[in-house]
């Protein structure tokens, strides 16, 4: 796949990261969009019977090749495929950028008895950071500490 390929199958519009069908694509016809929900939660587009991340055909879009390393989605939705909403980062920077884990939990907050328990694990370092009336003033004091022990 190349950004010409992308180009003359599909229209992208980078202020609402949206791909429609320039031509018909088997059952797709043109003017429809592009793509489909994938069970992970980000948009695929099936070209050349090969399933692409949407987000990652916006930045060959705009940019001309794919990135060389992961992509995050800024606002942390996953369907949000606005150029503006993507960067290039590397695995680990995409990890650290979660801001929820499975269930909907805040990321570094945990429920323990009355009150939310902030945690962080870096390199395998498991280090408590203390206790908290809200998950949101968890996860704050987890964000705080990430930036403290990586910067």
């Amino acid at each position: 796949m190349n950004q010409q390929r992308a180009k003359d199958l599909l229209s992208y519009n980078e202020d609402t990261g949206e791909f429609i069908w320039k031509i018909k694509q088997g059952h797709m016809l043109p003017g429809t969009p592009a793509g489909g929900i994938h069970p992970s939660g980000y948009i695929f587009i099936g070209i050349d019977r090969k399933r692409y991340a949407a987000h990652r055909l916006a930045w060959l879009w705009v940019y001309g090749e794919f990135p060389k390393l992961g992509i995050d989605h800024i606002n942390g939705v996953k369907t949000d495929n606005r150029i503006a909403n993507l960067r290039a980062v590397s695995c680990r920077e995409n990890q650290n950028n979660q801001y929820k884990h499975r269930g909907g939990r805040l990321v570094g907050a945990r429920f323990r008895g009355k009150s939310w328990e902030s945690y962080i694990t870096i390199e395998r370092k498991y280090t408590y950071i203390g206790s908290f009336p809200t998950p949101e003033e968890a996860h704050a004091a987890y964000t705080q500490e990430r930036a403290r022990m990586e910067g």
